[in-house]
């Protein structure tokens, strides 16, 4: 599937795909930020249109989620800020 995207910050990085047979596109953030206990907000700087009748689907890497990291809210639709929850024991 073909979805717009767009930079609209400055040190904003393209969502690619990790490896050949990756399901998704990583998303990086703007910011180095340490996902602490408490909800943390991460803007990765870019926006991006879902076609009609889709929708986007945000999920962890493996290796965030099995330190107990987890998306909140992971659907959107145009621009891609992330807020995300650590309920692991460790930033």
């Amino acid at each position: 599937m073909r979805f717009a995207r767009s930079i609209i910050h400055p040190d904003a990085k393209l969502p690619i795909r990790g490896s050949e047979g990756a399901a998704g596109l990583d998303l990086y953030a703007i910011q180095d930020e340490t996902v602490t206990e408490r909800v943390t907000i991460i803007n990765t700087g870019i926006g991006v249109k879902i076609p009609k009748g889709h929708y986007g689907h945000v999920c962890p890497r493996s290796s965030l989620a099995l330190k107990g990291v987890t998306v909140l809210a992971g659907v959107g639709a145009t621009c891609c800020v992330l807020v995300l929850q650590n309920w692991g024991c460790s930033e």
